[in-house]
């Protein structure tokens, strides 16, 4: 038996828009939203996520909350090893992680997530989008440089990953102490071992990414021989220097 259940759109605004419509109209019950369009797909800092009719994988898992929206604050950490170990397993796809969460391919990016806490006043939940470029081939000017599709996969695939991502996100809700992605994640890491630039409030550091911690934050050691760890937020990275 499912731990969700499934509704599907053939057009919607944005897969997170309904989900988090649904938990403010009452629904308290795990629920995955597919659609084979956006119109409105958002990514994160409200960035607009590119979703043309029939070309990717656009869902959103809600899952209402019994513990601590703190709790669960490495929903996307994990997700992204779900995400990657969906395209390994059913796609036949060498996936890498950027930190903190997006899915790249053959040097470009594939995937996007976007979690989101949602709040009615009484009860609080947490919805996750994912979405992949599939068969994806044109892309708009701003990202065309960037974006990248992982190729037709077929209808049988795109079911099992969606099916994996969902099924993996609503048991990480049930049991969010546990860590044991993150061998995983740093498996995946494009980024440790390398040097990387990260932008905080404006300015650029450069650094070599040298760890990932249990909670997600990247370990980099800047060229003044100075250790930290970044967490995601406001700050920017980007593989190599500017």
């Amino acid at each position: 038996m499912k731990s969700y259940r499934r509704l599907d759109y053939d057009t919607i605004d944005s897969t997170n828009t309904e989900a988090k419509r649904l938990f403010i109209n009452g629904v308290r019950e795990n629920t995955l939203v597919c659609a084979r369009h956006q119109s409105a797909g958002r990514g994160r800092n409200n960035r607009f996520f590119y979703s043309p009719a029939d070309t990717g994988i656009y869902m959103t898992v809600l899952v209402p909350l019994k513990t601590s929206l703190n709790d669960v604050i490495a929903v996307t950490t994990a997700v992204s090893v779900y995400t990657a170990e969906a395209l390994e397993r059913f796609a036949g796809i060498k996936p890498g992680i950027k930190w903190v969460n997006d899915i790249y391919v053959n040097g470009r990016k594939a995937c996007g997530i976007l979690a989101e806490a949602v709040f009615d006043g009484t009860d609080s939940g947490i919805v996750v989008g994912v979405g992949i470029n599939v068969s994806t081939e044109v892309f708009p000017d701003d990202i065309k440089e960037i974006a990248t599709g992982i190729g037709e996969i077929g209808a049988e695939a795109r079911e099992k990953v969606t099916d994996y991502i969902a099924t993996k996100v609503c048991e990480f809700c049930d049991n969010p102490k546990d860590r044991s992605y993150m061998d995983t994640y740093r498996r995946l890491s494009l980024c440790l071992g390398h040097e990387v630039t990260f932008i905080e409030n404006g300015i650029n550091t450069y650094a070599t990414a040298e760890d990932i911690d249990d909670e997600g934050g990247l370990i980099v050691r800047t060229e003044d021989g100075k250790t930290r760890t970044l967490n995601s937020g406001e700050i920017s990275l980007r593989l190599g220097r500017l």
